[in-house]
């Protein structure tokens, strides 16, 4: 799957294209063919618009009455569309044995979107203990959400982004036009090909 977006890739314009709800269906499709609840968004670079593209694809799923829960799993930016601050992270829920109950680690941005928010470790996804707490908070998060969204970091200069998207499994890679590299871009498949990690796609930003 591959899909090239406007270069209007601020979120309130870019939640509101066709092309992110073209993009929502596809993926909702997807979800009825292949069932997987948990979806890495990643880039090969930074500012290539993937925390746009997560966050308007999570506004569109709420629109359709889909529960969504967004992750901001980037430990190298804390920021999110919504300004809302969580009661916990990520990173703090994979460092506890007993994270509680769902409704205890996200704030609601509306009744069909959730989020988890804050600052995360660069090291937080390294472990094999991280990564089968993580996976055990993915099928935790799944009895209750349609999909749960993974805000990833960039590949360059950093593996949090490998060890986050074999843990989740699934990913979506986000390219800019005339801005993402090619070479960092062909590592960052290389890199995924050699785990267990299906590519369902790509999304192209125009510039």
């Amino acid at each position: 799957m591959s899909k090239s977006l406007p270069k209007q890739y601020q979120v309130a314009e870019l939640s509101q294209s066709p092309e992110i709800s073209a993009l929502t269906a596809k993926l909702v499709t997807l979800q009825e063919n292949e069932p997987f609840k948990a979806l890495t968004l990643i880039s090969a670079t930074i500012a290539d618009g993937k925390s746009a593209v997560a966050t308007s694809l999570a506004i569109n799923y709420a629109r359709k009455g889909l529960r969504v829960l967004l992750v901001n799993a980037n430990p190298f930016d804390s920021t999110n569309y919504f300004d809302k601050t969580s009661p916990t992270t990520l990173s703090a829920i994979l460092a506890s044995d007993d994270f509680g109950q769902m409704h205890d680690v996200v704030v609601t941005v509306n009744p069909y979107l959730d989020l988890i928010s804050g600052d995360q470790d660069s090291l937080a996804f390294a472990s094999v203990e991280a990564k089968l707490r993580l996976q055990q908070f993915i099928k935790i998060a799944s009895t209750e959400y349609n999909l749960v969204l993974f805000d990833g970091p960039a590949f360059a200069g950093n593996e949090a982004g490998l060890y986050l998207s074999d843990a989740v499994g699934f990913v979506l890679i986000v390219l800019r036009r005339d801005h993402s590299k090619l070479k960092a871009t062909d590592a960052m498949v290389t890199d995924l090909q050699s785990t267990n990690v299906e590519i369902i796609g790509s999304v192209i930003l125009d510039r």
